[in-house]
């Protein structure tokens, strides 16, 4: 027996299934990431085919079946779509990485609203944002908080003295991190002005939204360290392929 349920989704990918449906991964806010099977979809006549395009916000209604890894899409009312055609390159690849790191670092059916205002703040404002690496790595570092995985970068772990302003040394594995005097073993470097720009994006939360510019340089350091905190605390995580479009990770 399935139940009617309600809630809102974005749109994480969609791929074709048989000849004539779809099936779309969405992460919804009330129960987690799901599989939903549109019927007659690829119809261009369907109420379903402009829905489901990738990165659609929207409200659905589907027929729940706890036992199935597959649900039936009943409804689907959209709210917002980014704009791929704005012809910014840059923008457009940055916000296919932001919804393929949230669809690997997300589990089927575990309920994570942290996770989904996340997505729905980074493609609310992925149009719009002053630049869009900020936002990325805004996107990851609420993730990795809210999974518990990004390192202290208040003080030093050996030394204890404060960080802000200062360069320093972090173990993706564990955690560990170190102030450039106490700095040993295989670590990753962080100038002060990344270590600053990721402790701002930390405390900022979700009113920051990656706001301010990045230039190549931090670009390069925080996005190394977060892929690979992703890598070391993430199964099945991989550098998203919209990024390696652009070269964006080292």
């Amino acid at each position: 027996m399935s139940e009617i349920l309600k809630d809102r989704a974005v749109i994480l990918r969609s791929f074709d299934f048989g000849e004539s449906s779809m099936i779309a991964v969405s992460l919804t806010r009330e129960h987690g990431k799901l599989r939903l099977l549109a019927k007659g979809a690829r119809n261009g006549r369907s109420p379903f085919h402009a829905g489901l395009r990738t990165g659609n916000m929207a409200e659905i209604v589907y027929y729940n079946k706890p036992q199935r890894g597959l649900q039936l899409l009943k409804e689907i009312d959209s709210r917002s779509l980014f704009d791929t055609g704005a012809g910014d390159m840059e923008r457009v690849c940055i916000f296919q990485a932001g919804l393929e790191v949230m669809d690997r670092t997300t589990i089927e059916h575990e309920s994570e609203r942290g996770a989904f205002d996340a997505i729905e703040d980074f493609i609310g404002a992925i149009g719009s944002c002053e630049d869009p690496w900020v936002l990325f790595f805004a996107l990851q570092t609420r993730l990795a908080c809210i999974a518990g995985v990004l390192p202290d970068l208040e003080e030093c772990g050996m030394c204890k003295k404060a960080l802000a302003g200062k360069g320093m040394n972090i173990d993706p594995s564990s955690g560990a991190v170190l102030c450039e005097e106490c700095a040993r073993g295989p670590a990753l470097a962080l100038s002060a002005g990344s270590g600053d720009l990721l402790r701002a994006l930390r405390e900022d939360g979700p009113a920051g939204r990656g706001t301010g510019v990045c230039d190549g340089a931090r670009r390069r350091e925080i996005g190394r360290l977060l892929h690979n905190l992703f890598l070391h605390h993430f199964d099945g995580y991989r550098l998203p392929n919209a990024l390696k479009m652009i070269k964006g990770v080292d």
